[in-house]
């Protein structure tokens, strides 16, 4: 496979010993597992935030009371009936990006993440 490639105004041509299609296909098995855990968790994610209206303040208080990573997944999944998959992203997240979480951007988020998927298959 032959890629051009501009460099300092120039352009240089990279033959690549790779076949695309077979690393799709090697790795198909993972990308569809990533694109389902999203979306797993967006899913879960709106149902949280619509029945706990306070659950940011309720995930810190758990995160701030536990002594390590472990337990604090423990604990969330526990308190909300959450998945492992979403406690570990929930666990992953930035402070400034839980405490920003609301349904409408989540709702935004899944919507998007749904046409993505739609327009994969």
């Amino acid at each position: 496979m032959n890629t051009k490639i501009k460099n300092n105004g120039g352009e240089s041509t990279l033959t690549l010993g790779l076949d695309f299609n077979h690393i799709l296909d090697e790795n198909f098995a993972e990308v569809c597992k990533a694109i389902e855990s999203k979306g797993f968790f967006l899913k879960e994610m709106v149902k949280l935030f619509i029945e706990n209206p306070k659950v940011t303040d309720e995930i810190i208080q758990i995160l701030m009371k536990s002594d390590d990573r472990k337990e604090a997944e423990t604990k969330l999944c526990e308190r909300f009936s959450i998945s492992e998959i979403t406690a570990h992203r929930i666990l992953s997240m930035s402070l400034s990006d839980l405490t920003g979480l609301t349904v409408d951007r989540l709702k935004s988020e899944l919507d998007k993440y749904m046409a993505c998927v739609a327009n994969i298959r």
